[in-house]
């Protein structure tokens, strides 16, 4: 299982979800959003501590898919008009890629933790993702993001009272 191997989207799937906060937090949508454009390389090694990734996203690729609750269905505006508030407020024509480098792996090949530096927004913090092998063989990353931590204003409305959640979940699902 050595060897390097150059991962994208017709490898996997790489998805963000979203909560709502505030006292309106129930007119909110749990959002789910398609990184449409990504690239990873995975260095295998031996053992899971000689493995090391490196992945990039373009922002400007999000698709939000659907969401879960809220006062009211999503409609295919209402999703269009998520993805024009998330071009806005993650500044994506200026900054359209997130970056990721692995600094360390530790676990076996059925689960463990990779650390790395990620970059948004030209700032860059140490971030850990939980890495886990499926039933189905394919392997599975997941983790959380805060935006805060990256000089990111999470989304509001009604003067605040609906909110995004500052935690923006990852889960990337490959085949290997």
């Amino acid at each position: 299982m050595t060897g390097i191997r150059d991962l994208g989207p017709t490898d996997g799937e790489l998805l963000l979800g979203t909560t709502s906060e505030g006292p309106m937090a129930r007119m909110g949508h749990a959002l789910r959003i398609l990184v449409q454009d990504w690239t990873a390389t995975l260095e295998l090694g031996e053992e899971p501590m000689s493995c090391s990734l490196r992945a990039s996203a373009n922002l400007t690729s999000l698709r939000a898919l659907d969401g879960h609750g809220g006062a009211s269905p999503l409609t295919e505006e209402g999703l269009r008009k998520i993805e024009k508030n998330a071009e806005k407020i993650l500044d994506s024509r200026t900054h359209p890629e997130v970056s990721f480098v692995s600094t360390g792996v530790s676990g076996t090949w059925e689960a463990g933790l990779l650390d790395g530096e990620l970059t948004i927004r030209d700032v860059t913090r140490p971030q850990r993702f939980d890495v886990s092998r499926t039933p189905q063989g394919t392997y599975r990353l997941t983790g959380m993001i805060a935006q805060s931590r990256f000089g990111i204003k999470p989304y509001s409305a009604m003067m605040g009272a609906l909110r995004l959640g500052d935690d923006i979940s990852v889960e990337v699902t490959v085949s290997l």
